[in-house]
């Protein structure tokens, strides 16, 4: 064997004897945090697959052994979220803002928290969570210009919120503008809800729908019975993109359930606060329509413009073309809970289609994951709807009642509740 060889395999032994005899608080850091990434992996692995009861539990215990990891912090929080705990839920992510000020997406879904908040919070609240969410968005954009959800949830409020809230058309539309330069169609979908919501002359009233329950939509402020929207009304906003900090984790853009199916979870962004600015612009549905069609054009492929459509005619009162424009996306994404949802929502304001609507949430019911109770508290809730336009009182007081057990600050379902008694 060579000299320069031999020199090698000694250096070698000589490396692992001392590794070996080192005191183990010199050896071992790099290994403790190694353990401890993968730890915190896990937890999120938990939440990805919409365990989050469970990913509660791992997350709290993180927390507790490491209270200045941010990321987990900012999980945790997430979890309080998906679970409508919105206290908790503002305290966590308040912690892990505060820990990592400089995240735009922390403070982006601390606004989202106190929209949560705003949702179920008495009319003297309100206001005052109203001003912490566009706080918190305005704060996320200016941090990271580019984060898309941050955009999209500034500009939802601009558009519904009154101007001493900060509302501001004019500003939704700058920011609308920068969000298309980014994600060209989500800019689209954005600029044809400003469209929509922008003050103009008054339109002829719609047609009045059948008499009938509410349209199933799960608690005020939401978009469908299991699909979330980014406001009240609003056309839903995609899911945001993984924190980074954990490699392999991703936080979901929408819930995956067993088939793949696209279900309820991006977080819903602030209610409209008192005063909010009403749908029909100068340009209103048929400038909105153009825009709309002109992106399902260009991407074919993609559920969004099809959806924000039939939930533009649903609005004006249009209900089979909402349906047919439903089922076109249903043709792209026979799984899409959000689709399901919004034929849900139509079915129970026309008493049109009722029998497929049941039949796609029955389904729902099986697929999604077993700790998501919100998504299958509005599941049920659209269930009872159905059933209760179809005249089944004692199936749609068994659906309410399941919500509620699922979610017991679920206010739609309780007001059917007492509809029915």
């Amino acid at each position: 064997m060579p000299r320069w060889a031999l020199l090698l395999a000694a250096l070698a032994a000589l490396a692992a004897v001392i590794a070996f005899w080192l005191p183990p608080w010199l050896t071992r850091p790099a290994l403790a945090e190694e353990g401890q990434a993968d730890e915190l992996r896990a937890c999120i692995r938990q939440f990805d697959a919409h365990a989050f009861a469970t990913a509660q539990a791992c997350l709290s215990a993180r927390a507790a052994k490491q209270p200045a990891d941010g990321l987990a912090l900012f999980y945790l929080g997430r979890t309080y979220f998906e679970r409508r705990q919105s206290g908790q839920a503002i305290e966590w992510l308040k912690r892990a803002s505060a820990r990592e000020p400089g995240r735009s997406d922390f403070h982006d879904w601390l606004g989202r928290a106190y929209g949560i908040a705003a949702q179920r919070a008495s009319l003297v609240h309100q206001f005052g969570l109203a001003v912490k969410a566009r706080q918190e968005f305005a704060r996320a954009v200016e941090l990271d210009p580019a984060n898309p959800d941050a955009l999209e949830d500034l500009i939802e409020f601009q558009i519904q919120a009154p101007a001493f809230l900060g509302g501001s058309f004019e500003q939704a539309s700058r920011h609308a503008a920068e969000l298309e330069r980014r994600d060209p169609l989500r800019g689209r979908l954005a600029r044809a809800e400003i469209l929509l919501r922008q003050p103009g002359p008054p339109r002829p009233a719609a047609a009045p729908a059948p008499a009938g329950p509410p349209a199933p939509g799960g608690p005020p402020g939401t978009a469908g019975p299991v699909g979330a929207s980014g406001v009240p009304g609003g056309a839903g906003v995609p899911g945001a993109a993984a924190p980074a900090g954990v490699a392999g984790s991703a936080a979901p853009a929408a819930v995956s359930g067993p088939a793949g199916a696209a279900a309820a979870a991006e977080p819903v962004a602030p209610a409209a606060p008192p005063g909010a600015a009403k749908a029909g612009g100068p340009g209103g549905l048929p400038a909105a329509e153009r825009l709309l069609r002109a992106a399902a054009a260009d991407f074919p492929g993609d559920l969004r413009p099809r959806l924000a459509l039939a939930d533009a005619y649903e609005q004006a009162g249009r209900f089979e073309q909402a349906a047919d424009e439903i089922e076109a996306a249903l043709r792209l994404d026979a799984d899409s809970v959000d689709a399901h949802g919004a034929l849900a929502r139509v079915a129970a304001q026309s008493g049109r289609r009722l029998g497929r609507a049941v039949e796609l949430l029955t389904r729902d019911l099986q697929r999604l994951p077993a700790e998501d109770d919100a998504a299958l508290a509005d599941c049920h809730y659209a269930l009872g709807s159905l059933f209760e336009r179809q005249g089944d009182r004692g199936r749609a007081r068994e659906h309410y009642q399941a919500a509620l057990r699922r979610d017991p600050g679920l206010t739609a379902a309780r007001a059917a509740m007492r509809r029915l008694h």
